[in-house]
């Protein structure tokens, strides 16, 4: 019976040594990571700029033409005699007006916010228009104001006050309408972002989602292959057999006893017990005797 060691270290599966390293999904995971952070970071720029930016201004606009109005409304009821009122608040108003015109072209502060200058060509042009018109409406109001006792419904200047008035709100709804389009144009690029945020967001959950389950996967077969090398490790070992602790042996014919009580030749204890192969020779002394031995036989 051969009991020497039927399987080779050759025929055990190796283990796959290409490296399935996860740097390359960590840094594809961290590269989307970061776009979406910066889609979120100007998302949150361009909202905050707007909040911070256009939405005084629009008040700004409104402010011009309710103070403008409210001008133009106390002149027209000091006309009708109505002594509540005074050329000094009329001015206030006009004041006030030109003030919020300036904030919006220079910037300014007030109790009602803060106002950042325009950049816009376009929008600065409309507001200076609005500036210089209600210098206009404010020296046509004079007038009709030193005129009050001479003028009456229908008069040349009652007619200009009027006209220039509504020459101004058309000017001041013109900024109105502008500073919308730029409101929309930002908010249209504010939605832009936002969808771009949730398609890349979903993108990469997907992405996440695909790697993870590869990876999980390639994960899986590793271990499997890890405990079949070890199983088959396992039985290579139980195979191989060793010669350990206390070995009875005959002092005269050098039989080993085994494990049954029987007596073995040294030979095939050993062979049995261990992979050790053995093929037979004679030694020098041996031989001598031997030869000795033959010879007295003849």
């Amino acid at each position: 019976m051969n009991t020497s060691s039927t399987t080779r270290s050759s025929d055990i599966s190796p283990i796959d040594k290409k490296s399935h390293s996860p740097w390359g999904l960590y840094f594809t995971i961290g590269g989307m990571g970061v776009m979406i952070l910066l889609a979120m970071g100007f998302g949150f720029y361009l909202g905050n700029y707007m909040v911070t930016k256009y939405t005084p201004l629009v008040d700004a606009a409104m402010e011009i033409k309710l103070e403008a109005t409210t001008a133009h409304l106390w002149l027209e009821e000091m006309s009708s005699g109505d002594r509540y009122r005074d050329i000094e608040s009329v001015h206030r108003h006009l004041d006030e007006a030109q003030w919020y015109a300036r904030a919006m072209l220079e910037g300014g502060k007030n109790a009602e916010g803060t106002y950042t200058a325009l950049r816009n060509p376009v929008l600065r042009s409309e507001v200076e228009r609005v500036s210089e018109k209600l210098k206009v409406f404010k020296e046509i109001t004079n007038k009709k104001y030193n005129t009050l006792e001479e003028t009456g419904g229908g008069t040349f200047v009652d007619q200009k006050f009027d006209a220039i008035f509504n020459d101004f709100v058309s000017q001041a709804d013109r900024v109105e309408s502008e500073l919308q389009a730029l409101i929309d144009k930002n908010m249209e690029l504010f939605r832009i972002t936002h969808i771009f945020l949730i398609i890349m967001s979903f993108i990469f959950i997907c992405f996440v989602l695909f790697r993870f389950n590869r990876f999980e996967r390639r994960r899986v077969s590793d271990m499997n292959l890890i405990n079949n090398t070890n199983k088959q490790l396992r039985i290579a070992l139980n195979e191989v057999k060793t010669l350990q602790g206390i070995i009875p042996i005959c002092s005269y014919c050098k039989k080993i006893r085994d494990s049954e009580g029987l007596w073995n030749q040294l030979e095939l204890y050993i062979h049995q017990h261990s992979a050790a192969q053995f093929s037979h020779g004679i030694c020098p002394e041996c031989y001598k005797v031997q030869i000795e031995e033959a010879r007295q036989d003849d």
